[in-house]
């Protein structure tokens, strides 16, 4: 817990929750309170939800909103942050703007910009888990943008990713699947310029996905069109 305070102590984005303070006897944080619910709760657990997938122009602007606070993170100097645990529970959605949050660092990591890496263990929710973090290697920031393209993907089609497999078999898919065919289709419907987008996210090769500098950039463009 100690570790996720000095990492929410350090950060300053208007689409991140933030943190006023904390106690250790009974453990809690302080934090800023959004009026809505998780991206999860949004999906599966309000009262008009039932695996309901979201408009493509509404699925965006949450994606921007995310895209825009790790573009933050990853940016920080001297010490960039992984957040490394990217999933729709860790999103608060604010009602009734729509405006998305990110929250929940309790397994990032600090990384100085002369060292790239940090260790797999212990990181993230396999359903969103990029294929390195599956070995005993090291991995770079890149991880939280493979979690991101799972997590656009599930607005748009409302299924959580391999929805219903052991997360041993979806470990097992992740990390064989270098052509990426066994990932989650996304609908017809959802423009070119998306799943283009989201395939790009979600490369099984780290240095072919793109950073979120170039997401935003690229979602914003697509805001315009």
């Amino acid at each position: 817990m100690l570790g996720e305070i000095e990492i929410m102590r350090s950060i300053d984005h208007p689409s991140i929750v933030k943190i006023y303070g904390a106690c250790m006897e009974p453990t809690c944080l302080i934090l800023q309170i959004i009026n809505g619910g998780s991206l999860h709760e949004i999906l599966y657990c309000s009262s008009a939800a039932a695996d309901v997938r979201l408009e493509e122009s509404q699925a965006v602007r949450i994606a921007r909103d995310v895209a825009s606070a790790m573009t933050y993170l990853h940016e920080l100097k001297p010490k960039k942050i992984i957040h490394r645990d990217l999933k729709p529970q860790n999103i608060l959605i604010e009602a009734p703007s729509m405006r998305a949050y990110l929250a929940d660092f309790g397994v990032s990591r600090v990384i100085t910009t002369s060292l790239r890496t940090t260790t797999t263990i212990g990181a993230g929710t396999v359903n969103y888990m990029a294929p390195e973090l599956f070995g005993d290697g090291s991995v770079d920031e890149k991880v939280d943008v493979y979690s991101f393209a799972m997590i656009f993907c599930e607005m748009l089609t409302g299924q959580v990713p391999w929805k219903g497999i052991h997360p041993v078999r979806i470990a097992a898919l992740t990390i064989d699947d270098e052509t990426g065919e066994t990932r989650p289709k996304l609908p017809e419907s959802v423009s070119d310029s998306t799943k283009a987008l989201i395939q790009q996210c979600w490369t099984y090769g780290s240095r072919l996905r793109p950073s979120f500098r170039d997401i935003l950039s690229e979602l914003d463009r697509h805001a315009s069109l």
